[in-house]
């Protein structure tokens, strides 16, 4: 609270601020409260505007306004006009839009063919108007037709579930390398658009592992041993998922769940998930798996699991230099995740997923 003075702009000018900053609203209701006070019994008053109020200059004017049944809103004023027409604009946001990953300098240039020679700064401070800025694009699976179906039908049939008495499991890719990062033009709104995101890519310069979450607990962290491969490139067989996984390493995690309500496995689209051979032993367990849909990471929340994990060993100092320190690192944080932030996903993250899935017809959401 404060005392402002209606005739002495001077004794208010550590609290000016300039009328147009404030909504017709404001204005009315600082004009309706001056009209009933004289400058003299206002300098008494504790004035309802917060420290930030407007300078006495700008509640005269309002006030003046409202006695005489003028309209509170700025008049035109003179002066430069806007360098860009709306023509112009929208030239600017459809090239942007075409062109998401070209520099400024290339943006200017694809403009000049258009006609339209304007400066970088006010490039730069058109798109901000607009709403777009420069930001690194995400990283996720392309989707066709098909497969936007299916997520929209797996999030229709999810609708409901309790995720409490479901176990997510997946394998997970640790490298020893750098970052690579894709800068694009969009707005808030575009950041999972198609245009504005990366193909995700594989890398296999490091060691695979597996894991399991459910809500109270997790699986140790799983080095996947590729020894006794039969793959033509040595990679993850339906054999060693067989040996390793589903005869191995699920088992206390099944048990943690199987006397739930209505329990089940989340595993992801993979090939050696589906294999004959690995049908015969989820049958042969007792395992209930549900059907994932493709290519939708975002719809299984242990992927957050996997990208904290990574940005904790990412953050270590000093950083592992081989594949052993790597892995010593990586049961050290894996162990070092809280257990609250897994169950906190599992219970808050993704029931909201599967309704956003749903609402936007299967595209892809912030995972």
């Amino acid at each position: 609270m404060i005392y402002i003075p209606l005739d002495r702009a001077d004794r208010a000018a550590s609290v000016h601020m300039p009328g147009k900053r404030y909504d017709l609203q404001t204005r009315a209701a600082c004009a309706a409260e001056a009209r009933h006070l004289s400058p003299t019994k206002v300098s008494n008053n504790q004035s309802t505007l917060s420290l930030r109020a407007p300078s006495p200059h700008s509640i005269h004017r309002w006030r003046r306004s409202l006695d005489a049944g003028e309209s509170l809103a700025d008049k035109p004023t003179s002066g430069r006009p806007d360098k860009l027409s709306e023509r112009d604009i929208r030239v600017i946001v459809r090239t942007i839009r075409k062109h998401r990953r070209a520099l400024v300098a290339e943006v200017l240039d694809l403009l000049r063919e258009h006609g339209l020679d304007i400066s970088r700064r006010l490039l730069i401070k058109t798109l901000d108007a607009e709403g777009f800025h420069k930001r690194l694009a995400r990283s996720k699976p392309p989707l066709d037709a098909v497969q936007r179906l299916k997520r929209y039908e797996y999030c229709a049939e999810h609708l409901g579930t309790n995720w409490k008495w479901v176990v997510f499991t997946d394998e997970a890719q640790l490298c020893i390398g750098a970052n690579y990062k894709v800068w694009v033009w969009r707005t808030a709104e575009e950041e999972y658009d198609d245009t504005c995101l990366v193909p995700k890519l594989r890398h296999y310069d490091g060691f695979q592992v597996w894991a399991a979450v459910w809500y109270g607990g997790r699986s140790p962290l799983v080095r996947l041993d590729l020894s006794e491969s039969e793959g033509k490139k040595g990679g993850f067989t339906a054999k060693l998922y067989k040996a390793q996984i589903l005869e191995d390493a699920l088992i206390p995690c099944w048990d943690a769940v199987k006397n739930f309500p209505d329990p089940y496995i989340i595993e992801d689209g993979s090939k050696i998930h589906d294999a004959i051979i690995c049908g015969e032993v989820k049958d042969s367990m007792g395992y209930r798996m549900a059907l994932h849909p493709p290519n939708s990471p975002d719809l299984n929340m242990i992927e957050n699991v996997w990208a904290l994990l990574k940005r904790r060993i990412f953050r270590r100092v000093p950083r592992p230099r081989n594949l052993d320190q790597l892995w010593d690192v990586a049961q050290e944080e894996w162990e070092g995740i809280e257990q609250e932030d897994i169950d906190r996903w599992i219970e808050e993250t993704m029931p909201a997923r599967i309704k956003k899935v749903y609402h936007k017809r299967g595209a892809h959401i912030k995972g």
